[in-house]
């Protein structure tokens, strides 16, 4: 069997910085309904068709907050910056009570498409067009393995078994 050559140090360096997108990928906390083989083949299906900004958004004081720009992102090519206060995304308003509307906007989401997003910077709204690009698959591979362990359980495994069970 083929091993990978990235480390779980890295796995899970990367899968925290990229939290902000896995509530969209599996409810948090909840276990996943079905079987882990065809799950990971539905995701691989479902990410694979997915548009990627390359962003890591948190939450400060009730804002939308830019904590990271993944490099050589189309986040990062539009010239979104870490820092940056997210006012909307395609005219909707990043509000509490918009929620599911955002997390649909963002599911819709397909490479090649262009969508608009709303950003502070020092107190100044600028509108950036962000052309989205095809999730790289070591990300998507990183929020399969987060999806993995945090919805079907680990049952004790060590993490690197967990890693290779959802790699078969």
């Amino acid at each position: 069997m083929k091993r990978h050559q990235t480390t779980i140090p890295t796995l899970i360096a990367c899968a925290l910085m990229l939290t902000a997108a896995i509530p969209v990928l599996a409810a948090e906390g909840d276990p996943c309904p079905g079987e882990a083989g065809k799950c990971v083949e539905a995701m691989m299906e479902n990410l694979s068709k997915r548009g990627w900004v390359g962003i890591n958004m948190d939450k400060d004081d009730g804002k939308v907050v830019l904590s990271a720009v993944v490099p050589d992102s189309p986040a990062e090519a539009a010239g979104l910056q870490a820092g940056d206060v997210l006012i909307s995304v395609n005219g909707l308003a990043y509000a509490e009570a918009n929620g599911k509307q955002i997390k649909e906007t963002y599911q819709s989401f397909k490479p090649g498409d262009e969508t608009t997003i709303v950003a502070s910077r020092d107190g100044t709204e600028r509108e950036y067009t962000v052309t989205l690009g095809k999730l790289p698959q070591h990300i998507m591979a990183q929020w399969v393995g987060y999806h993995m362990i945090e919805g079907h359980g680990s049952d004790g495994a060590p993490a690197e078994e967990v890693v290779e069970k959802a790699d078969k």
